[in-house]
């Protein structure tokens, strides 16, 4: 099965929170002042390399390299599963 998936700098779903394999470090949105978590690119020698801006209130504080990275979004609503059953005892 083949989809479309956005990379994370054109994904416009807001990020909850990002963490990295190494244990170096971690940001979630709503911790330590954390207010918003923004993917975006710096130039590399032959190619965009994905960072991410940490902003406490609409001051930027932090920007780390996304490699090796554990990325998070927020889910705002329940998200569309595929047609489940009726409760047991509700098949009318």
């Amino acid at each position: 099965m083949s989809e479309n998936v956005a990379d994370m700098v054109r994904d416009d779903r807001p990020i909850d929170s990002v963490f990295w394999g190494d244990g170096d470090k971690c940001f979630v949105v709503g911790h330590e002042s954390v207010s918003k978590i923004v993917a975006y690119y710096e130039n590399g020698q032959m190619a965009g390399v994905p960072w991410f801006a940490i902003y406490v209130g609409d001051v930027l504080v932090a920007r780390k390299c996304a490699h090796g990275c554990s990325v998070h979004y927020h889910i705002s609503q329940r998200p569309q599963t595929a047609e489940r059953p009726a409760p047991i005892g509700d098949e009318g």
